[in-house]
């Protein structure tokens, strides 16, 4: 009877421990498949990067530098031409009115003239650099959401792998085979892991609201984000050599090229100080005197301090270069270390699954410390691996290279004479009818292109 009732919980035993299984693989399942979307809706990097252009604050305020400085061309040229000036009261007054009718005899106006110009190139290499740094903070941003979602797959993995262990723990324990403090310090692990969910999902949301005011669409309902990209293993990375990449990324700099174009201008500006005290109505400080010798040391010294830019922006784009290439080697070396380490914990975690379904023995504490260091080997693994994709983003940067980059010149208008874009005359009118309250219109009104202010 008794060798009955043993082979019964035997079979029991058996048909309980057959249900209540631990899946190791679903600690190494593929956290994401390639365009798969894991939010309510999703982006590419190109649909960010292109938001970034068109929408960003500060790419919509470099625009309007640009047209700023393309304006100035006109203003400077209307020195040169005949203009009509309220302040001519009186046709003996003969050093007021000379200037605006024959400002093109004066060489600072033509100079001021140069110099506008100049100005303007400058902007333009102001606007590359802008409009290629918000594309590189876009892409930053959607690597880093990237990163977070799948960093967030990895703690839910590990929180399904403990719950599928605590199960056949507490199904075991009832037939005495495990201690309930071995499932108190499971429960204890599971809590704390939920925590660490918890939280990965609070900063997603917070990656999120960064990216949305980055391209100004914050939406407090909306829950956006990046479809999967398939991140390197570690066969796939390449180490990138830092000298030959400096003489490239140098000539590359739209911001070395900027302050070319101002360090021109600059000598235009000094030739405007020689010449200005033969224009009547120069100010003081361009008569010709004493002060003339230091007011062109002036002019010196700003080119001397442009030069002194050159040099530190040059100094930090092989910094930056140097930080990024060393970044990218660090990457690999990280990524191989975790892969090693990654292949020796799943193989100790397989032993200890399959000795607690032999024996229904178990070290609990050793059972945590292994799931622990396999959590920190993946989230190296994921971490590293967007580390690279970064690194190698922030080149492109640099070298203004690849699809997303390489079109950004096309973005500057090429024309500076369109017809004006002042308000037509109907929209004046609609414009006083909402400041005086005779009419109202949805705050989102969004004005056509060709009643915009700034156009070139």
């Amino acid at each position: 009877m008794k060798k009955l009732y043993l082979l019964a919980s035997l079979l029991i035993f058996s048909s309980v421990s057959m249900s209540q299984t631990i899946d190791i693989s679903a600690l190494y399942s593929q956290n994401s498949q390639p365009s798969q979307c894991d939010f309510t809706s999703c982006y590419s990097q190109s649909d960010i990067m292109n938001s970034a252009t068109a929408s960003s604050f500060s790419s919509r305020e470099s625009f309007l530098n640009l047209f700023t400085a393309r304006q100035n061309i006109k203003v400077k040229m209307s020195q040169l031409l005949p203009s009509f000036n309220l302040r001519i009261d009186n046709v003996f007054n003969v050093f007021d009115y000379i200037p605006n009718l024959i400002g093109f005899i004066f060489p600072s106006n033509w100079f001021r003239l140069k110099e506008s110009k100049l100005h303007a190139k400058a902007q333009e290499q102001s606007f590359i650099s802008t409009i290629a740094n918000q594309k590189n903070a876009s892409q930053g941003l959607y690597l880093m959401l990237h990163q977070e979602s799948i960093n967030a797959k990895i703690v839910f993995n590990h929180i399904h792998f403990a719950k599928q262990l605590l199960s056949l723990m507490q199904a075991r324990y009832e037939y005495g085979d495990i201690a309930y403090e071995d499932i108190e310090e499971l429960n204890a692990f599971i809590g704390f892991m939920s925590t660490d969910y918890s939280m990965q999902k609070y900063l997603i949301k917070q990656i999120q609201l960064d990216m949305d005011y980055l391209v100004d669409n914050i939406n407090i309902d909306l829950d956006a984000g990046p479809l999967n990209i398939k991140t390197p293993e570690y066969g796939e990375m390449i180490a990138l050599n830092a000298d030959e990449l400096l003489a490239p990324v140098l000539e590359a700099a739209p911001e070395l090229k900027s302050l070319a174009y101002l360090a021109h201008a600059a000598k235009y500006s000094k030739k405007t100080r020689v010449y200005n005290f033969l224009t009547p109505d120069s100010d003081i400080d361009s008569a010709l005197g004493f002060g003339t010798a230091a007011n062109l040391r002036i002019a010196s010294s700003e080119i001397e301090q442009l030069e002194i830019n050159r040099q530190m922006t040059q100094s930090e784009l092989t910094k930056s270069l140097l930080l990024i290439t060393n970044g990218i080697t660090n990457s690999i070396a990280l990524n191989a270390s975790a892969h090693s380490i990654q292949r020796s914990l799943k193989y100790i975690l397989t032993s200890l699954v399959d000795d607690f379904r032999v024996s229904s023995k178990i070290d609990i504490n050793r059972f945590l410390s292994v799931l622990n260091d396999n959590l920190r080997a993946q989230f190296m693994i994921n971490n590293s691996s967007h580390a690279y994709l970064q690194s190698m983003a922030n080149i492109s940067r640099l070298l203004l290279n690849g699809p997303d980059y390489s079109e950004i010149a096309n973005l500057i208008p090429n024309s500076t004479t369109d017809i004006d874009c002042y308000l037509r005359k109907e929209n004046r009118k609609i414009k006083k009818a909402v400041e005086n309250g005779e009419l109202t219109i949805s705050d989102n009104l969004i004005f056509s292109k060709d009643e915009l202010a700034f156009c070139f």
